[in-house]
């Protein structure tokens, strides 16, 4: 059996069956600086990049984006990554093999677009043809040799959905310091017209308006990934906030979003936020 067609097996069986390959001399110009480059002490050759859905419910109305009710993508990608690590590391003896989700070296959107697992949308998100834009990356970095799959990076059809809902205008220019999504996980005091478009979002944490109206995410399947699903419907209140430290958004501590929810209290349910 080629080396390619036992990695997918393993990470099929692992829990991320949707996997593609790249040669690290692809990406290694482009990597990140982040502590967690310091992992990649070996010579690597290849990345097995693969993508997680995390959609668990059609319309459901809730004042987190979708990641952010979720218990914690990282423990749950970072366990099945963990995991094929392991597996991979009995199969292919001497080999290295080294798991990465969110705090990564590698460039993900591009480098998973690149491999075949989607194409990049305007808001710069990857956007698979099954599961849409709710999906999260995770990848792996190896020495062992591995062919490369895809033809490089494709787009979508750039239909402007997203840059025409997003209250911020950020969408195709710097989503820094306007993205709702970033402006909810922002520290300290905000500025008025800061606060203005968090409540127009109707998020305590995160956005997905440039997610919802975009037509890839029209009627894509919920996730298969059991964690996930056992999440259950999640609205954040005062009560529930300082017992949601399983949940996706806790790493940033309470305080962030307790003052989120003091900004969109009055509006959640009739605005942005009713999803």
């Amino acid at each position: 059996m080629a080396a390619e067609e036992k990695v997918r097996e393993i990470m099929a069986r692992c829990g991320a069956p949707l996997c593609g390959f790249l040669k690290f001399e692809r990406v290694e110009p482009h990597l990140l600086e982040c502590r967690a480059k310091a992992k990649i002490d070996f010579e690597a050759k290849a990345v097995i990049m693969a993508v997680f859905p995390y959609k668990i419910d059609k319309d459901v109305p809730s004042n987190l984006a979708r990641y952010a009710r979720l218990k914690d993508y990282h423990k749950v990608v970072g366990g099945i990554l963990e995991r094929a690590c392991g597996e991979l590391s009995d199969e292919f003896e001497g080999k290295r093999f080294v798991w990465f989700v969110d705090n990564s070296p590698i460039p993900e959107v591009s480098a998973a677009a690149f491999c075949g697992l989607g194409v990049v949308g305007e808001n710069g998100l990857l956007i698979h043809e099954k599961y849409g834009s709710f999906v999260f990356i995770g990848e792996i970095v190896t020495d062992l040799e591995l062919i490369e799959t895809g033809a490089g990076i494709g787009r979508c059809d750039e239909c402007g959905a997203c840059a025409d809902a997003c209250p911020a205008r950020c969408i195709g220019g710097d989503k820094r310091g306007k993205c709702i999504s970033f402006l909810t996980q922002k520290k300290g005091e905000l500025a008025e017209g800061e606060t203005e478009l968090i409540r127009q979002g109707g998020y305590a944490f995160g956005c997905d308006i440039c997610q919802e109206v975009c037509p890839c995410n029209r009627d894509v399947p919920l996730t298969y990934i059991e964690e996930f699903l056992e999440s259950g419907i999640f609205v954040l209140d005062e009560e529930n906030l300082e017992s949601s430290r399983d949940r996706a958004f806790s790493w940033r501590g309470p305080e962030v979003a307790r003052r989120n929810l003091g900004i969109i209290s009055a509006d959640f349910g009739n605005n942005k936020g009713e999803k």
